[in-house]
């Protein structure tokens, strides 16, 4: 349903539930009618003005079948907060109640906890009054167990330090929801409503938001503005720092060098900025999850179509242009602050936002230019591998500097003496060779590679070819027969490569003259597929057609520029590979060292 509610689990009295079965059966309503049909008859259900009173049973009893403060405000014409309110005059609250952990065959007492509404009593008692911290929540694409890492970390570390825990998360795969971690676990939504009543129902001396990741880091300001003591870094410098026009116009006045940027609310400021600068441009949306809707913009009809996508997933904040640097390399920064002190950029930014915890700064590096990207306010993916890597718990020390617990700072790493351990090794399966083309090459044979014996297609973005002719004259010079779509073929035709052209699979049989690609690469005469894939809305499904083809007929794929780069070098230099035992390269080392 568009209102967010479960039809099947959620009625007062089934009145809902047998209306949307009786509107089932009418075949004049469409579904979206049929949902707003629905929707008005709770609404009539309820009975009242914003004005009136609604009856204490009735409210209790939606809260019962699983109604939020949030639908129940989308009814009664009030804000979550006013209806919040209303219900808490009621003395309507939820029961915590223990989970059982044993299936009833004997009684059963754990710290391990839900909230609901049908009780009548509370399981446990509320004196500890422990600290609060927020997990991850389910796992989004492009994250995983490092926020969970972050989570068990501060748990483990206000433990040491004696202080009573409360966590609340609500995903079965991690660690944080493993009741011995900590001294209470509320496997709960993490929804503002249920972290509002498991708050102030334990009376907590605080919560930490900055370790579950951008959940409950949204959660900032509103938790803030309900009372909640937030730890570490002020919720209104995570506001601001969320906000990305905010962010950009701090850092101007810092002058901190970061790329050209507007936030615009129209598609005609988006068309004008990005005339203005030039394609390609950055599209990004403001507080949003692991880069959701972030997409690198070069054409106008491009540009149209991210910008309608963007505002669908963030519809209340301004959308952030920023001028695309191409062939430059990303570089984080993960840092703990303490009162707002490091340096360079990063100690400017940390100053100005007053951060007092984890947070992370990305960078552009191009040459000599280094450009500041954004700065998230809590710990990021790479805090983890970070403090494996340089052997120091980056969490455990920005939970005692959250909780003002006094850190030792001197075998801390800095900026000017950053920790490299002397054992470190930055490999997961190491691939010898002579050099870095017949290690690649190792590599990619590891995983079922082939090495093409008959022919290549490929089919590249536009803003890929000054950079690809190179790639594409090493392709020709060592023998490969090269095949490439219409537009890609005369290009590379008319720079003295010789590429036979063939049809995108949704022109196939147009142009009789122009072979099929899906055909190609079945009967064989094409071995690898090169597809750096082209944003353009026109060959979107040409290009995964093309890609879904090469895998199920067991042909190599590259989608990498890099990638196909090295892949051609590699090719050139290093044709054949041979074995040799890990003896050979010891004892090659030791020659050397001799």
């Amino acid at each position: 349903m568009k209102h967010g509610w479960e039809l099947e689990r959620t009625w007062v009295g089934e009145e809902i539930l047998k209306a949307h079965k009786d509107l089932e059966h009418r075949s004049d309503i469409e579904e979206e009618s049929m949902d707003l049909e629905v929707f008005n008859y709770a609404n009539r259900s309820f009975s009242l003005n914003p004005s009136e009173s609604i009856a204490e049973e009735t409210l209790k009893n939606a809260k019962e079948i699983g109604f939020s403060d949030k639908q129940i405000s989308k009814c009664l014409g009030l804000t979550e907060a006013q209806t919040r309110e209303l219900r808490l005059k009621k003395n309507i609250h939820p029961w915590v109640k223990q989970i059982d952990t044993l299936a009833a065959e004997y009684p059963s007492v754990t710290n391990y906890l839900y909230v609901t509404y049908n009780g009548q009593e509370h399981d446990i008692n509320f004196d500890e009054h422990g600290m609060m911290v927020l997990g991850c929540g389910p796992y989004h694409i492009g994250s995983s167990v490092e926020f969970d890492w972050c989570a068990v970390s501060s748990i483990r570390t206000l433990r040491q330090l004696g202080k009573k825990t409360v966590v609340v998360n609500c995903n079965p795969e991690t660690v944080s929801t493993d009741f011995d971690e900590c001294d209470k676990l509320y496997f709960e939504e993490l929804s503002l409503e249920r972290i509002l009543d498991i708050y102030h129902q334990e009376a907590c001396g605080g919560c930490i938001i900055s370790v579950g990741g951008q959940i409950p880091n949204n959660l900032a300001v509103p938790l803030y503005k309900n009372g909640v003591k937030i730890m570490g870094t002020s919720p209104l410098q995570i506001d601001r720092a969320e906000d990305r026009s905010i962010f950009s116009a701090v850092l101007d006045e810092l002058k901190v060098a970061q790329a050209p940027w507007k936030a615009v609310n129209t598609l005609n400021e988006a068309l004008e900025f990005a005339k203005s600068v030039g394609y390609p441009c950055l599209l990004r949306p403001s507080y949003v999850l692991s880069g959701s809707a972030m997409n690198v913009v070069f054409s106008e009809d491009e540009m149209k179509k991210f910008l309608e996508e963007a505002t669908r997933v963030s519809q209340e904040h301004p959308v952030v242009l920023t001028k695309f640097i191409e062939g430059a390399r990303e570089v984080e920064m993960d840092a703990v602050g303490k009162d707002g002190r490091v340096k360079d950029a990063t100690r400017k930014i940390a100053k100005a936002f007053a951060i007092s915890g984890p947070f992370n700064v990305q960078f552009l590096v191009k040459g000599n230019n280094v450009l500041v990207i954004e700065c998230n306010l809590r710990a990021s993916r790479s805090f983890p591998f970070v403090s494996k890597t340089l052997g120091v718990d980056f969490i455990d020390v920005a939970t005692k500097v959250m909780i003002g617990e006094n850190v030792d700072e001197k075998p801390l790493p800095t900026l000017e003496h950053p920790i490299i351990p002397a054992d470190y090794v930055a490999i997961k399966v190491a691939c010898f060779g002579e050099g870095i083309h017949t290690a690649f090459l190792k590599a990619m044979l590891s995983t079922g590679f082939k090495i093409p014996q008959k022919g290549i297609l490929i089919g590249i973005q536009q803003s890929f070819r000054p950079r690809f002719l190179g790639v594409a004259e090493q392709l020709h010079n060592e023998g490969f027969k090269l095949f490439a779509t219409e537009a890609t073929s005369d290009w590379l035709n008319a720079n003295n490569v010789p590429a036979t052209p063939v049809a995108w699979p949704s022109q196939e049989g147009q142009n009789p003259s122009l072979s099929s690609i899906r055909k190609l690469i079945r009967d064989g005469s094409i071995d690898l597929v090169i597809n750096l894939p082209n944003n353009n809305t026109k060959f979107v499904h040409d290009n995964y057609v093309i890609r879904r083809t090469a895998v199920d007929s067991g042909i190599a794929l590259l989608t990498n520029f890099q990638v196909t780069k090295l892949f051609a070098e590699a090719v050139k230099k290093s044709r054949s590979v041979d074995a040799k035992s890990l003896f050979h390269y010891r004892q090659h080392s030791a020659g050397k060292t001799v």
